[in-house]
């Protein structure tokens, strides 16, 4: 990303209270996601919370290069006071606050605490990065907060970054391979299965394309942390020729090129 386009903005994620700290490890990630080159689809990526047992405050700035992404809309949701302040989109970055007094609250594994959506600026294959920038321990927002207070501290925080990847078809199963999905046996018979392993329960939409990003079939699944197989027999592929399977969860998209003989 370009640095002209950066802000350096305080962020963190802060506990206050009378009573000890509690252990926390958290983290805060954006997803990532893939698109194809002529598929024009939206660009989503979430904000994810992870190991938040108890916090009065979250704050975050988040930004991306405006040559490759045009911001379209954000919704912050599932927590108390959540809100994203869109008034510096031109300048690539948006700023998330959830805050709700003096109250305190936990956040569960796996909540998504805010979407961004974007569309592309153009239509050339590559990636780019949608960013957490700043540094809760330098923040001056968050030390004021401490030393005026004197009952708070901030909650160590590892920040993780989304990328966004937009592929050429023929490049797909190389920047997109991930050994969480299989897809065997390819070429596709009657037998092939897709078997998809993660970590975590999702909702999921799973897509069958064609190599130009017209789209044939789509379903809802039900992922559960662990292994799920699911059947794509032949006839899910009307004819032979190169297909796109594209898997995509609350999280993260996965996307395979398969064939059908």
């Amino acid at each position: 990303m370009k640095s002209t386009n950066f802000r350096l903005l305080p962020f963190g994620l802060l506990l206050l209270g009378l009573t000890p700290l509690i252990a926390q490890e958290a983290r805060m990630v954006i997803t990532n996601d893939t698109v194809s080159v002529g598929d024009m689809e939206p660009i989503q990526v979430n904000v994810i919370a992870f190991g938040i047992a108890e916090a009065a405050s979250i704050e975050a700035s988040i930004e991306w290069d405006t040559t490759q992404l045009q911001y379209v809309s954000s919704e912050a949701m599932n927590l108390p006071g959540a809100s994203i302040g869109d008034a510096m989109v031109d300048s690539g970055y948006v700023t998330f606050i959830a805050l709700d007094g003096s109250l305190r609250f936990g956040v569960a594994d796996s909540t998504t605490v805010a979407t961004l959506t974007f569309a592309r600026k153009n239509d050339v294959a590559g990636s780019t990065v949608v960013a957490f920038v700043g540094d809760s321990i330098q923040s001056s927002s968050i030390t004021d907060t401490i030393v005026i207070t004197g009952m708070g501290d901030a909650v160590a925080t590892a920040w993780t970054s989304g990328r966004v990847v937009i592929a050429a078809v023929t490049s797909i199963p190389v920047i997109a391979e991930d050994e969480r999905l299989t897809i065997h046996p390819n070429p596709i018979t009657e037998t092939s299965r897709m078997v998809i392993s993660l970590q975590y329960a999702s909702a999921a939409t799973l897509e069958v394309l064609s190599t130009n990003g017209r789209l044939i079939s789509s379903r809802k699944l039900q992922i559960r942390p662990g292994e799920v197989v699911e059947r794509l027999p032949g006839a899910t592929f009307p004819r032979s020729g190169a297909y796109i399977v594209r898997l995509t969860t609350d999280r993260e998209r996965f996307t395979r090129k398969v064939v059908r003989q």
